[in-house]
């Protein structure tokens, strides 16, 4: 049984390293019964949380909805005979509530908003993403 912490709950325990009972154990059936088969036989014990703990797990999204960012970019110039437009830049990370335009990295997750919007980052102290691209025209083009 996991517990799953609701962000206007207190969680049932303080986060950080805890105790847990675990059995995990490996019995070697042609060992044990003196088989000579030319195949390993063996039999497997794993057991976690045998003291049914309530864990606090926090509630960290959806991984099937959320995405790893939104990255805004200016146009760049296409080279006339490259084959292949390869470049990279350190783009400034953002917060929820900006506004200014530019090129900008929003993590745009729940973590990261919270981060901004609380005040432990700022637009200015978030530091920057590392972002590259490559793009292949289309054969014929």
């Amino acid at each position: 049984m996991a517990y799953v912490y609701v962000p206007d709950q207190m969680p049932p325990q303080q986060p950080g390293p805890y105790q847990m009972v675990a059995l995990h154990g490996m019995l070697n059936i042609n060992k044990a019964l003196t088989l000579k088969t030319k195949h390993e036989i063996a039999l497997i014990l794993q057991g976690d949380n045998l003291l049914n703990e309530q864990l606090w797990v926090p509630a960290l999204g959806n991984p099937a909805t959320d995405t790893v960012g939104l990255l805004v970019t200016q146009p760049r110039q296409f080279s006339q005979t490259a084959t292949t437009i390869t470049d990279s830049a350190e783009i400034p990370v953002r917060g929820p509530t900006w506004v200014s335009g530019g090129e900008y990295f929003e993590a745009n997750d729940a973590i990261a908003n919270d981060m901004f919007i609380n005040g432990v980052v700022t637009d200015t102290t978030a530091g920057s993403a590392s972002v590259s691209w490559s793009f292949v025209p289309a054969p014929g083009r």
